[in-house]
């Protein structure tokens, strides 16, 4: 995809990317780039982070623990 492209070569130039992507897991999304066509070693050399976030259910107010 051209996009990712675009990210990965601004990366190796020297500028901050920040992207989304719609992933499970955090390696979830290093498998997605891969896919969109970008290789192995421009990834090892361009990326420095991934997050994943997990939402958590909040317990019912019976089952909290007394504050």
């Amino acid at each position: 995809l051209e996009t990712a492209e675009i990210a990965v070569q601004a990366s190796l130039t020297g500028h901050l990317v920040l992207s989304t992507l719609h992933t499970n897991t955090a390696i979830g999304a290093i498998t997605r780039l891969r896919d969109m066509g970008v290789e192995p070693y421009l990834l090892a050399t361009s990326l420095i982070g991934v997050a994943a976030q997990r939402l958590v259910r909040l317990l019912s107010p019976a089952l909290q623990a007394p504050r």
